[in-house]
């Protein structure tokens, strides 16, 4: 799927992807609401998304992504978040800079190799979907 195609209906599937691979986070007590802009962010328009701890909000601006597989492995990356203590993220940052933040590299290091496993997922209950709806 090229990142042109990318829908919501994509975007959700991946969402279920890395709720039953990663499973609820311990730290907050419902899902994160997943929101997806088809603008770059205002305030740093080559940030591709973003996790809000206090919000419980994840966010994925589509025009900052190269690819179909950048827009995933960010939402794997922001799922990563979700999952992580924000007392601990931000008692990190204070240590590490942003590239050696371990939250960081984690969240890198999952959505790297869950990338490409959440999109063909998602490509495949889309399909589902278009025969079940034919």
């Amino acid at each position: 799927m090229n990142l042109e195609k990318v829908d919501r209906k994509f975007v959700n599937s991946i969402f279920d992807y890395c709720i039953s691979q990663f499973g609820y986070s311990k730290y907050q007590r419902v899902l994160p609401r997943l929101i997806l802009y088809n603008r770059p962010c205002r305030s740093e328009p080559e940030n591709c998304g973003y996790y809000d701890y206090s919000k419980n909000v994840i966010c994925i601006f589509k025009p900052s992504h190269r690819s179909c597989l950048d827009l995933v492995n960010t939402i794997v990356h922001e799922y990563v978040h979700y999952l992580q203590s924000e007392k601990k993220y931000y008692k990190l940052e204070k240590k590490h800079e942003y590239k050696e933040h371990p939250f960081e590299v984690e969240a890198y290091e999952i959505a790297n190799k869950h990338g490409v496993l959440a999109k063909r997922y998602a490509t495949k209950q889309l399909k589902k979907l278009l025969i079940v709806h034919h």
